[in-house]
């Protein structure tokens, strides 16, 4: 049978192969659509797509499916999507992204600038850094060029505030561009702020598997779909087990107020996501949604060593749970050294207060959130195990919905966060004997100047809101350093402004510069954006 036309869709590799059974058709290529694969043809794809060199796809979607092409193949063939290619040589990836569309051409050109030096091909293309356009056109001009580029594109992948269809679409490419190998080019990928639908948690798994040199993972304000196959439901010969394959090291995970799309908000299925990973150097959960909690055994035979960790705003549940997990990794036994804690209501307080008295003895930092209102939490915290900590972080701030509903939020959250940290600091005096270091980070969770403003609130009173403060501080024989940080609209303050600021928070805290006159490099201030 003579060769298919070119760009021929699925339907017409069918039609084509059913008229001559035994003299199946040479596939150039063929554009695969997902409205063309369904449960009823799928034993027929799976036998003709041994047929297929080369695969062009498309992004379009099929009311009954409702997921991206190579979405549906993943889940269908347990992850392993090649497998059912076995003559394929090349994958060209339309990759859409609001009106525009990024396509991976196939560039085995010799290079036109061989005869340049190395060191100026990279300095040419270093001066491109910042100009991602001229880069794109860069690594267009050759397979040399393509790679180079490609390094500086793909470095860090950051999708946000978009639909829940180029997700897939982009784990996709990075994990079936078999000529440009893109996956190995990202060492940073962001998923941020999902708009509809859910990412599914296996496509995940599979697109981090092949990201070798990924070094950090942002998901924040995600739905997560934890439908990994089981051994009743994925191919035969396909079913991979949860947890069979993990990251030998990631340097940051970030998950930020994420939730599941199941009911149940079942904690088991966080520390999946953590437990794709051996070991982290810097792991930050935020949010509140992880409430109930099952069987976590498996995932603790599998925890990660962890050497940094940040805990917001959590369920005491899931607290207890990450609490659990860091200790059968044994990162309690000495690799944890940092710690970042807030804690919302007293029950949560409690539970990080349980992880503060295990982890204690071996830190080094601490951060703790001082939040406007709550600071009942605050008072349940206990330190007392924290003998070793050379630096101290207290986080400032206030919530947007506290401005509106309070009238006293404005003249009132800062000098009331200033007594709370100086009551914190005085009743756990004799436990911070070695404390060196100590950053106030002053931060409004609002639009606007609303930290400046509170900042400047506080010099129209004799200074007398920095007094309890400064009184705690000046107690604190061993301080070699202080830092008072303004997270407000930094890089939009001028140079005036920013001096302004400062002298009147040493204005505020003159009895404590002065007497720490003869230690060189004391105090540090800095004005930043949220």
């Amino acid at each position: 049978m003579s060769p298919l036309p070119p760009c021929g869709p699925l339907s017409l590799l069918f039609s084509r192969v059913a008229e001559d059974p035994a003299d199946p058709p040479q596939v150039d290529f063929i554009y695969l659509m997902v409205d063309e694969i369904s449960p009823a043809n799928w034993a027929r794809f799976c036998h003709y797509a041994a047929l297929i060199r080369e695969v062009r796809h498309d992004d379009v979607t099929d009311a009954c499916i409702g997921k991206f092409v190579f979405d549906y193949l993943s889940r269908k063939s347990g992850g392993r999507v090649l497998d059912l290619f076995p003559r394929l040589l090349q994958i060209r990836d339309s990759l859409r992204i609001g009106s525009g569309m990024v396509e991976t051409p196939n560039l085995d050109l010799p290079s036109p600038l061989s005869l340049l030096p190395l060191e100026l091909e990279y300095a040419i293309i270093g001066w491109l850094q910042d100009d991602r356009p001229a880069v794109t056109y860069c690594s267009l001009v050759c397979h040399r060029w393509r790679a180079i580029g490609q390094s500086i594109l793909f470095h860090e992948v950051k999708i946000r505030e978009t639909v829940v269809k180029v997700f897939p679409q982009l784990l996709h490419l990075v994990r079936a561009s078999l000529h440009a190998h893109i996956a190995g080019y990202i060492h940073v990928l962001r998923l941020e702020d999902l708009s509809a639908g859910s990412l599914s948690f296996d496509m995940l798994r599979i697109a981090v598997e092949a990201m070798v040199h990924l070094h950090t993972l942002r998901l924040e304000l995600l739905t997560l779909h934890f439908d990994t196959p089981t051994p009743a439901t994925a191919l035969p010969g396909s079913y991979v087990a949860p947890l069979t394959y993990r990251r030998a090291f990631l340097k940051k995970l970030a998950i930020i107020y994420c939730d599941t799309s199941s009911s149940t908000h079942n904690i088991s299925d966080l520390l999946s996501i953590i437990c794709m990973f051996t070991e982290i150097d810097h792991l930050v959960i935020k949010g509140e949604d992880w409430t109930t909690l099952s069987d976590i055994s498996l995932h603790l035979e599998h925890a990660p060593m962890v050497r940094s960790l940040k805990l917001y705003n959590l369920d005491a549940a899931c607290v207890s749970a990450i609490h659990r997990m860091v200790r059968a990794s044994r990162s309690l036994d000495g690799p944890m050294t940092y710690l970042g804690i807030c804690a919302g209501t007293l029950p949560e307080a409690i539970a990080v207060t349980d992880l503060v008295r295990e982890v204690g003895p071996q830190l080094h930092t601490l951060k703790l959130h001082l939040r406007y209102t709550k600071w009942s939490p605050v008072s349940a915290h206990d330190f007392s195990t924290c003998t070793t900590i050379r630096a101290l972080q207290l986080h400032i701030w206030i919530q947007r919905e506290e401005f509106m509903y309070s009238t006293d939020a404005e003249q009132g959250w800062l000098p009331s966060c200033f007594h709370t940290s100086a009551s914190l600091l005085t009743r756990h005096k004799r436990v911070f004997s070695d404390l060196q270091t100590v950053r106030i980070i002053i931060d409004a969770d609002h639009d606007g100047d609303m930290a400046m403003d509170a900042l400047r609130l506080t010099g129209e009173d004799g200074s007398t809101a920095w007094c309890p403060l400064e009184a705690a501080l000046m107690e604190m024989r061993s301080l070699a350093r202080l830092e008072v940080i303004v997270r407000d609209l930094g890089s939009m303050l001028s140079d005036c402004q920013r001096t302004d600021s400062r002298d009147l928070v040493e204005k505020s805290l003159s009895n404590l510069l002065e007497s720490r006159a003869d230690t060189d490099g004391f105090f540090h201030f800095d004005c930043r954006d949220y």
